[in-house]
């Protein structure tokens, strides 16, 4: 027997004899080498020779050392130490290592990138929220003043409700202090009240009614007089009230912590102005509005820029109306600003945009932390996998070094996991069984095959013999007087040989005709339960077109679509010409098909995938557009009162073209 040893180590024993009956037959004792070189005789009866490093022993059965050498498994799984030849140590945790630092900078790649991106989401998410606080605020603020300018106007109404209290005032806008005294007096005597009462009263109770007001001034145009009002009853005149009207008519009525809103004074029988009313509020509640919502800060100021709040003291209120000059809502450098104008004031929202998307510490904390628990988790999972995965490996790696040795009956567990671990075991399994069989019988194997070539080339089956032989049982029957078996032998004769003499371009009446015999045959079988008609208008007879695309669709409705236990199935095929189409459609009444499968089957053929193991309406299909284009191919339909109608279309003006690619196609086949 012959061993294959690398090198003359002692620690390095030859592999094991391979033992085998065939290999046996295939031993030489002439004293020559394998490839015909010399052999020197050593002790026993073996022969040696040294061969590139390498020292081939053979005995009686010397073929075996050449196939060793042949698929040259010394080359791939034994190195060179010292003086002979070694299986390479291998590294138990060198893949774990490199797979395990891959994965961990993977998952931290990821959790980094997962942190960023949810902080960032994070920070969008409070910039928006804290804008739309902005906004709220904003409209906030200046619903106030407009629901102070409304209190205003109430007050200016229901003054001129009471006829009294404006005469009151009137008079009081007219006549000097002494004069106005009389009035009163003159008309408390008059009346039958148990106290007089004056717009000085009237005005008492209307800020008694409205704590936001600070103030309510009354100004005598005649008199040039100004009266101020307050809350707890006090009145104080001024003799020159130039400064304050002059201020009116700027509408420059605003003060810090304050504003102010005019109603003029009319005489109801004339309709002349005799004075005005400044009604004065306090600006305090744009501090508790600011509070609320306090990421954001709160400026209010008349149109000459008179400042009545700003919740920011550290703010250049002048800088910041440069920058908001003409624009209704701005971004400057530093804010977000929005604006809202009542009547003559303004309010501006604002938000420092630093502050505004600014995610609070903890909360990046918290993402780092779950970020952190996700790694931890993570590497875990992975050095487990991974575990696993170098023990499976290892297993591989011995049973390999086992078949170094010589033990070609070493078999690894296969079919536990599935996956590409499993498939390198079972084609490992598989190598070494086969190398086995190699060794063991290649010589025979070699011979087997060539009888085996020769016996399938003498068993290959001549069509005519096919022909001649259907014929002959066809007449047989028709003999015995059984005429069906004999028309079903003879509908079966015909597309039998269709399918293998008829050229590739034929015209629609074969077409038609060889479809009609195949229908006759479904006719003899479900005899009284089906019928067909076949119609081919006479024009478009001669008309070439491939063979058989009407065959796969008719044997389509005999698989899926003939109620073959009752009665009544029929199928109607028919062609038309509609402009440079031909439209062969086949009508059937069996079981059909939903919309929603028609839909698919019709999104299926019109997205011109080609299956190549498909021979039904798939396969027309994409033969017919390969051919007349995407314009061109099966349709399904759903036809009135059940069944499924399906349209063949076909271009009438690429004859030349069909022919080309058909021929095309057929001499492929033949090649």
């Amino acid at each position: 027997m012959l061993t294959l040893c690398p090198g003359e180590t002692a620690d390095v024993p030859c592999p094991a004899p391979v033992h085998g009956s065939t290999s046996s037959k295939l031993g030489s004792s002439s004293g020559k080498s394998v490839d015909g070189g010399p052999l020197a005789k050593s002790s026993g009866g073996i022969g040696e020779r040294e061969e590139e490093g390498m020292i081939v022993r053979e005995d009686e059965r010397g073929i075996v050392g050449e196939v060793f050498r042949g698929i040259g498994i010394h080359d791939i799984m034994m190195e060179r130490q010292g003086g002979g030849w070694r299986m390479p140590k291998k590294s138990p945790k060198q893949l774990f290592h490199k797979l395990f630092y891959r994965y961990t900078v993977l998952i931290v790649c990821i959790v980094l990138a997962l942190a960023v991106y949810f902080i960032s989401a994070m920070r969008n998410r409070i910039l928006e929220t804290n804008r739309h606080y902005m906004d709220m605020m904003t409209e906030e603020a200046a619903s106030y003043v407009d629901e102070c300018s409304q209190t205003a106007g109430h007050i200016q109404a229901e003054l001129y409700q009471s006829s009294g209290i404006l005469n009151d005032l009137l008079t009081y806008f007219q006549y000097e202090p002494e004069e106005y005294q009389k009035y009163r007096l003159d008309t408390f005597i008059a009346s039958s009240s148990a106290a007089y009462e004056g717009f000085n009263n009237f005005m008492e109770k209307v800020m008694e009614n409205n704590s936001d007001i600070r103030s309510i001034e009354i100004i005598a145009y005649d008199k040039s007089e100004v009266t101020t009002c307050y809350p707890d009853g006090k009145t104080y005149i001024r003799q020159n009230a130039k400064l304050r009207m002059a201020e009116v008519e700027r509408r420059d009525l605003a003060r810090d912590g304050t504003f102010s809103f005019v109603k003029e004074i009319r005489d109801p029988d004339t309709l002349t102005g005799a004075g005005c009313m400044i009604v004065n509020f306090k600006a305090d509640q744009f501090r508790k509005i600011q509070e609320y919502y306090s990421i954001a800060g709160l400026l209010v100021c008349s149109q000459n820029h008179m400042v009545i709040f700003q919740s920011d003291n550290e703010l250049d209120a002048n800088a910041f109306f440069q920058t908001q000059e003409g624009e209704i809502a701005r971004d400057t450098s530093q804010y977000y600003v929005q604006k809202s104008d009542i009547g003559d004031y303004s309010i501006y929202g604002m938000a420092d945009k630093k502050k505004a998307a600014q995610v609070p510490f903890t909360t990046i904390l918290a993402v780092l932390g779950v970020g952190l628990g996700v790694i931890l988790l993570g590497e875990w999972c992975v050095r487990i996998y991974l575990l696993h995965l170098t023990g499976r490996l290892n297993h591989i790696i011995d049973g390999m070094q086992r078949v170094t040795t010589g033990d070609l009956s070493m078999r690894l567990a296969a079919d536990e996991n599935g996956d590409e671990l499993d498939v390198i075991s079972t084609q490992f399994n598989e190598m070494c069984q086969e190398l086995d069989r190699y060794i063991q019988k290649s010589y025979l194997a070699e011979i087997e095959q060539k009888n085996a070539e020769m016996e399938a080339l003498q068993s290959q089956i001549n069509p005519h013999f096919l022909y001649n032989t259907l014929e002959a049982i066809r007449m047989k029957a028709i003999c015995n007087g059984d005429r069906d078996v004999g028309k079903m032998l003879y509908s079966m004769s015909v597309i039998f040989r269709s399918q293998l003499k008829d050229s590739d371009i034929i015209t629609l009446i074969q077409e038609m005709h060889y479809c009609k015999k195949y229908l006759e045959l479904f006719e003899y079988r479900y005899q009284g339960k089906f019928t067909s008609k076949v119609e081919c208008p006479e024009e478009l007879m001669n008309y070439p077109v491939m063979k058989f695309i009407l065959q796969p669709i008719v044997e389509n409705y005999f698989v899926h679509g003939i109620r073959s236990e009752q009665e009544g199935n029929t199928i109607h095929i028919w062609a038309k010409r509609i402009e440079d189409a031909l439209f062969v459609h086949i009508e059937d009444n069996g079981k059909g098909m939903t919309e929603e499968e028609i839909e698919a089957k019709n999104a299926e053929l019109g997205a011109a995938e080609h299956h190549k193991k498909s021979v039904g309406i798939s396969n027309v299909n994409t033969r017919i557009r390969a051919v007349y284009g995407d314009g061109y191919g099966v349709i399904l339909k759903s036809r009135e009162g059940g069944g499924l109608h399906v349209i063949v279309k076909i271009g009438i003006d690429k004859k030349d073209e069909v022919r080309e690619i058909c021929h095309e196609e057929s001499d492929v086949s033949r090649g």
